[in-house]
């Protein structure tokens, strides 16, 4: 081997074994995790989504935070009861305020 760059070929090859090896035949045939690139957009959009502040998203990919906003803000989800709960409810801990989001999570789904 002389090493330098994998053929394009190559990597798809083992990704498509890789995700034949790991999912079910319906995700397989499913867009999910389709490309390795795939999975760029899915750590983003769960580190938006747990809260993780955009400007820290948007170094740790490598982006400006308007160009990530512009791309993964329809990707972000519950936000609004995060904001919620710490606007009234400002002294509470980080703990507390996770806690009392699942909480307002729980009652949406149940009821």
């Amino acid at each position: 081997m002389q090493g330098g760059e994998l053929p394009f070929i190559t990597y798809r090859r083992a990704w498509k074994a890789a995700r034949k090896a790991t999912l079910t035949k319906e995700e397989t045939a499913s867009p999910l995790a389709a490309r390795p690139y795939d999975l760029r957009h899915a750590c983003v959009s769960t580190w938006l989504n747990a809260g993780v502040p955009a400007p820290q998203v948007a170094e740790w990919a490598g982006q400006s935070v308007d160009v990530l906003l512009r791309i993964y803000a329809k990707c972000i989800v519950g936000q609004d009861q995060v904001a919620t709960v710490s606007v009234g409810s400002p002294t509470l801990s980080t703990k507390d305020r996770v806690g009392a989001v699942n909480k307002t999570r729980r009652k949406r789904r149940d009821s």
